[in-house]
């Protein structure tokens, strides 16, 4: 089989170099070669990985410095297999091709394009349903293609029809760049340095399943609700005030699948102005109290100390460990924070506050469970509070 492997793969730089189309040398192949695993069923897998890593170096059959062009080869035979049936086969086959020109990188002191392997795994992986494990190859192969500048290659494509944001394809794109200018394009080997970075915030903060499925946000009514706020602002009716930011309060948050909002509930001098019911199922939201108070301020200007120290008596008198407060100017920051800070350390009560700013971040396509997520991390963790 080894011989006849070779001989075959020797005919394909034969057919190119005689014109004929690539998809026509593909289709030859690959009935050839699935005709000589059927004879070799047994040793097929590890035939072809032996045949494959020995003719795969510059100045080889397989030359990674051409490109896509020799190393389809590899994904020529991972198609063959998968086509048997063999995903496990196919799978190894062409993991191996990424390891071997990772090493190859090394012994040969030169970067070589490696999305090809990655996103023909990612698709191997989709055809047997394991999504999300095919979700970290697409984005290591979108990054290996913009370190290689081909940014629109398919994986690309792929995240888009994966449901990944706009907004973290550009997070990828700046990280990826700024990783580009502090090593040269040359010395950023492994796109796993990017995805690292990257992957709490895309595969967990506001990636499609987990968090945009879960989110039902018409911006362009939540782009009026905020224009009805601002108008009210600049009057002198205090109850349109309240009610216009309670509006996109109750709005906003029943935008989530499994909370529920409900306004204006009064109960003397420990009012609130809108409760969450909260039967999510999602990992995040779930985590969180059933019932999460909101309070809504529409004020010209930022919010207080005892604004702050008020809500916080609420949420302790009803046992509640979570609230939301929206602040149309937000929070007067330094002695605010730390109360903030000091209820979250002493008493486990999290009061996550929402300002103009955060609405105008939804409206342009930002996930409300990515900026709840990014919101209770800074305040658990006094991230830049």
């Amino acid at each position: 089989m080894e011989k006849i492997l070779v001989e075959l793969i020797k005919e394909i730089h034969v057919d190119r170099i005689n014109g004929i189309p690539e998809n026509e040398v593909y289709n030859n192949f690959k009935k050839n070669f699935i005709a000589l695993i059927l004879s070799n069923r047994i040793p097929a897998k590890d035939i072809t990985l032996k045949v494959l890593i020995q003719l795969t170096d510059e100045g080889n059959l397989i030359d990674p410095s051409r490109g896509d062009l020799d190393i389809n080869i590899w994904r020529w035979c991972w198609s063959s297999f998968l086509e048997l049936g063999d995903f496990v086969s196919a799978d190894r086959i062409i993991e191996e091709c990424y390891l071997h020109l990772l090493r190859l990188q090394r012994k040969n002191n030169k970067r070589y394009h490696k999305g090809t392997p990655l996103q023909t795994r990612a698709e191997g992986l989709i055809k047997v349903q394991r999504v999300e494990k095919a979700k970290k190859f697409v984005l290591l192969a979108f990054i290996e293609d913009i370190i290689s500048e081909q940014p629109y290659a398919p994986a690309y494509q792929t995240l888009k029809i994966g449901g990944v944001s706009e907004q973290d394809i550009n997070l990828i794109e700046r990280v990826t760049n700024d990783l580009i200018k502090k090593y040269n394009r040359e010395n950023v080997l492994f796109p796993e340095e990017v995805f690292q970075q990257v992957q709490y915030r895309v595969e967990f903060g506001s990636v499609g399943e987990l968090s945009k499925d879960s989110v039902f946000t018409n911006s362009v009514f939540l782009e009026e609700l905020l224009n009805r706020v601002q108008k009210a602002s600049e009057s002198d009716d205090n109850y349109s005030k309240r009610i216009s930011l309670e509006n996109l309060a109750q709005y906003l948050f029943s935008s989530i699948e499994g909370l529920y909002a409900k306004p204006s509930q009064r109960a003397g001098p420990y009012e609130l102005d809108g409760i969450i019911t909260n039967i999510s199922s999602h990992p995040f939201l779930r985590t969180l109290d059933t019932y999460i108070p909101i309070e809504c301020k529409n004020w010209n200007e930022p919010i207080g100390s005892s604004e702050i120290t008020q809500f916080i008596g609420k949420l302790s008198l009803f046992k509640c460990k979570f609230g939301i407060l929206l602040s149309k100017k937000g929070l007067k920051e330094n002695t605010v924070n730390e109360l903030r800070k000091d209820a979250s350390r002493r008493n486990e009560i999290y009061v996550l506050v929402f300002d103009e700013k955060d609405i105008n971040l939804l409206i342009e396509g930002k996930d409300l469970i990515s900026l709840l997520i990014e919101k209770y991390e800074e305040l658990k963790f006094s991230i830049n509070i």
